[in-house]
């Protein structure tokens, strides 16, 4: 193959790649994150309909409200438009109706504590999977802090051994830099 023929298909490749990983992965993880939305606001209702909330209370349309929020702007959550929200939010967040789990809280009191913590466990359910969806859908931030975290997550539970296979180079070095501090 010619040097321009090579050329050619390494651009392509590099395309394919780039548009692999910045469009489709994106579309990938936002619609995986509202089909988890949209399962746990099924298991939501159902619970509603097995009589473990109430349909008419306060918390469990909070909480229904707040899903599909989060299932009509999924496209639209990122980490840096995220962050960017966050900040600009703390200054006015009674122009948002208030902050969300203190109104959560309020909604809560009609509930016995058996259907608190139900409302609970789907609350922390939603805000696992947005988190989630935060770090997954951003292909920079998965290639340069995940990756790298999780090779010295590996490397450190594996220390031990590579310590032992290399103690005589090290030792060396070891030798080396304590004569060196010594003088």
């Amino acid at each position: 193959m010619s040097t321009n023929a090579s050329l050619f298909v390494s651009l392509i490749s590099l395309l394919f790649i780039i548009i692999l990983v910045f469009w489709l992965y994106r579309d990938y993880r936002v619609d995986k994150f509202r089909q988890k939305m949209f399962e746990l606001r099924d298991d939501l209702f159902d619970d509603a309909l097995r009589n473990n909330l109430p349909f008419n209370s306060t918390a469990y349309g909070m909480m229904r409200s707040t899903i599909n929020g989060f299932i009509r702007f999924a496209h639209r959550i990122n980490l840096p438009q995220t962050i960017l929200f966050v900040l600009i939010s703390n200054k006015n967040s009674d122009s948002l109706g208030g902050l969300f789990f203190e109104r959560l809280e309020e909604n809560k009191k009609e509930l016995n504590d058996e259907q608190r913590k139900l409302i609970d466990s789907y609350c922390m359910k939603m805000n696992y999977y947005l988190v989630e969806h935060l770090i997954l859908s951003s292909p920079l931030l998965l290639f340069t802090i995940l990756v790298p975290l999780l090779f010295i997550f590996v490397a450190k539970s594996h220390a031990r051994r590579l310590i032992k296979t290399f103690k005589s180079p090290l030792d060396k070095l070891d030798t080396s830099a304590l004569t060196a501090g010594e003088i």
